[in-house]
């Protein structure tokens, strides 16, 4: 794949838009994004004198109608989403616009209960919330108080919730003595929408009452644990747990058992987590809780207590992802401080668990790290063969391929003229599933461990890229076209394609990416359609919808076959050099490689420049706000004068930065500044104090956060194909 989309793509897209490009629905979107709504609606429905042919016209009837919301022009709104359902069957935002137009209609009839209740039950909420905002506004109080509280008590929502609290307030703390039902209704959407001190207003109120004594309490409980107040929450649950009663046992043991964990409080957490195993067996958590079962007792100490939970669980769960965990735990444990005998019982629990899976080679280095430990050479031979005759995975290649010797070597190459001979002879005969497995059985050491192709390498490409281009789809990556057919033919593809590249010039670049991925979406196997999402995407400069497409099947070659085989012009979309210009720089001006760079923030953020985390980490690289500002800071005179952590530019500079930091910290030791910038630079220095090792792939493996140890993994194995891709560099 090119590192940028070929200039005169994008100029001739430009020019095949400019006539449906609408500066008054860019003039519109700019002011409504701004909440000057009466601006808004004057530049949208200047935009409507437009022909209905526009590319715009859909979106302009429902920004214009949305804007007339606003300004309470209902009858208007109305009668502008009416139009735009009658006019654009296909819109891609045609349920939205029913949604309004359903709520213009409610607000031009009054917006009252009666009218509400008689309307189709999935517009209810939809409507109700709006409504209910609307009347407050308006001072319609009484009849926005009778909407939210018919939502909270047909619905429990959770906005409903909230606006009930915060703007009913005396009448809302009523209902535990006139419709305590209703009372116990607003706790729970309180508690949904995050108002967890509120809710704890309500549940406690409703505590005195018998007949919710017994939710009461376990919320009340609840409330405290999502508070902060660990101590107070333990003995609440305890005391919940001692009742007669208790429809929420399970998840307050539950709960108990994290609160303790979280303190260190093992002892005492065994008691509680053996009681979930016995009385819970068939919940969905019980993994976890043999996960945490043989946590407990390590933490204790009791290791023989330890092995036979883990051995039970493994007989239960094989495929648990927690008891995989539990085993990583177990064997670096006992790798750490076991016997010899010890560690073996604890690979031979790890080999059960990945045995079957692509986590093999995984195993396999633990028992080369183990049999290097403890002298036995036989072993660790053993370890080294199978994983460079076996894996697929760069990153355990070049840790096992120090310890290989000669013999092996040799053996692998003819190994592989073997499989390369079977190959050729299938693609001769036609069958090119049979060839195309041959060839993923070939290992390509050289390549793996010096991230340089090799004439082997070449010529099993070249028969892939033979297999492959029996597919229409696939054949065009290899016959470029000239820009104006691919624009002749993007004009035909769909209705879709040119709204979103006229999205993209109006500043919409939200309702643009929806638009190029409908596109993408209903024409799988159309080399336009990815093209034309490729395009969108790079005017709007988010590539995650484009990287989320891209797939080893969206070539139609197997997801578990080696990524060595596809052809370097396939193989760039599964490790594209989005943002080429920006990275490059960037990483250079840094004296970071830009492989590493690319490598990172497609493990990061996949090319989703809008991308958040559930820790609020945001954009390419993922950066925390505090860590982006810090960095910010120390440019100086060249700092920001503002940071927007989803602009690439911002995002970009912000992180490299980060990084050159973390390679001077850690003395350019990749695997540790990985880890810092995954973990923490706390977590690292912990690691280094327990560890006390330079060797990259040891320090590797004993890392206890099991993300951060195959985030590590991630990276470097892209790192490795981001290099073969440039030749190496």
């Amino acid at each position: 794949m090119s590192k940028s989309l070929p200039a005169l793509l994008a100029l001739s897209i430009v020019l095949i838009t400019t006539s449906c490009n609408d500066e008054d629905y860019a003039e519109g979107l700019t002011a409504y994004r701004e909440e000057r709504f009466d601006d808004a609606y004057h530049a949208f429905t200047r935009a409507l004198d437009l022909s209905p042919q526009s590319p715009l016209h859909d979106y302009t009837y429902y920004y214009a109608g949305r804007s007339a919301l606003y300004l309470r022009y209902y009858s208007n709104a109305a009668s502008l989403f009416s139009a735009s359902l009658s006019l654009y069957s296909n819109s891609l935002i045609r349920g939205k616009t029913e949604q309004y137009n359903a709520y213009a209609g409610f607000m031009n009839r009054g917006g009252t209960l009666a009218t509400l209740t008689n309307m189709p039950k999935y517009l209810q909420v939809f409507i109700g919330n709006n409504a209910a905002q609307a009347l407050i506004a308006a001072t319609n109080t009484n009849a926005a108080y009778e909407i939210l509280r018919y939502l909270v008590d047909i619905y429990e929502n959770a906005d409903a919730a909230a606006a009930l609290h915060r703007t009913f307030r005396p009448d809302a703390r009523r209902l535990r003595d006139t419709i305590p039902d209703t009372a116990m209704k607003l706790a729970r959407g309180l508690h949904k929408s995050g108002k967890i001190a509120e809710s704890l207003l309500y549940v406690t109120d409703l505590a005195v009452l018998p007949v919710f004594r017994d939710e009461a309490k376990y919320r009340i409980a609840w409330c405290n644990d999502l508070l902060g107040h660990a101590d107070k929450a333990e003995s609440l649950y305890r005391d919940y747990l001692a009742g007669d009663s208790g429809a929420f046992r399970e998840r307050a043991t539950y709960r108990i058992v994290e609160l303790l964990r979280q303190r260190g409080r093992y002892d005492r957490a065994l008691v509680f987590i053996n009681d979930y195993i016995e009385h819970f067996p068939k919940s969905g958590e019980t993994d976890y809780m043999h996960r945490r079962l043989v946590s407990a007792y390590m933490a204790e100490k009791n290791m023989p207590c330890a092995r036979d939970a883990l051995e039970n669980a493994v007989k239960k769960y094989p495929k648990s992802t927690h008891i995989n965990l539990a085993a990583r735990a177990y064997l670096r444990k006992m790798f750490l401080d076991g016997t010899r005998e010890d560690c073996d019982a604890a690979l031979g629990i790890m080999r059960a668990v990945v045995t079957n899976t692509d986590r093999y080679d995984y195993y396999l280095s633990w028992e080369r790290l183990a049999a290097m430990k403890f002298g036995d050479e036989t072993r660790a031979k053993a370890a080294v063969a199978a994983t460079l005759t076996a894996s697929r995975n760069p990153y355990f290649i070049q840790e096992a391929y120090p310890y290989a010797d000669t013999d092996l070597l040799s053996a692998i190459d003819v190994t592989n003229e073997l499989y390369l001979r079977a190959a050729k002879n299938y693609i001769a005969a036609s069958n090119y599933t049979a060839a195309l497995a041959s060839l993923n059985r070939i290992q390509f050491i050289t390549t793996a461990v010096y991230d340089v192709p090799t004439p082997l390498l070449t010529e099993c490409r070249g028969l892939t890229e033979r297999i492959l281009r029996r597919y229409a789809f696939v054949d065009a990556f290899f016959r470029p076209m000239s820009d104006d057919v691919i624009i002749q033919r993007a004009r035909t593809l769909s209705p879709h394609l040119r709204t979103a590249v006229a999205l993209v010039f109006a500043g919409d670049r939200e309702n643009a990416l929806n638009e190029a991925v409908f596109v993408r979406t209903n024409s799988p196997t159309s080399y336009d359609a990815f093209r034309a999402l490729e395009t969108v995407c790079a005017f709007a400069e988010d590539y995650g919808p484009v990287f989320k497409y891209t797939t080893p099947g969206t070539f139609q070659f197997p997801s578990t076959y080696s990524h060595w085989l596809l052809p370097p012009v396939l193989c760039g979309y599964l490790y594209p050099e989005y943002y080429h210009t920006l990275i490059t720089s960037t990483a250079k001006r840094y004296s970071i490689e830009p492989a590493f760079v690319y490598a990172l923030i497609r493990t990061e953020s996949a090319f989703d420049s809008s991308c958040v985390s559930w820790v609020n980490a945001r954009g390419l690289m993922q950066l925390m706000s505090d860590t982006a500002i810090g960095e910010n800071r120390s440019l100086g005179k060249a700092r920001l004068p503002y940071v927007d952590l989803h602009r690439p530019a911002h995002n970009v500079l912000l992180g490299t930065s980060h990084l050159a930091k973390l390679f001077k910290d850690y003395h350019s030791n990749e695997v540790m500044v990985l880890a810092a910038y995954n973990a923490g630079a706390g977590s690292v220095q912990r690691w280094k104090n327990t560890i006390a090792t330079n060797d990259m792939s040891y320090y590797a493996r004993m890392l206890d956060y099991p993300e951060t140890e195959y985030y590590i993994e991630k990276v470097l194995r892209a790192r490795h194909f981001y290099r073969l891709l440039n030749d190496g560099e």
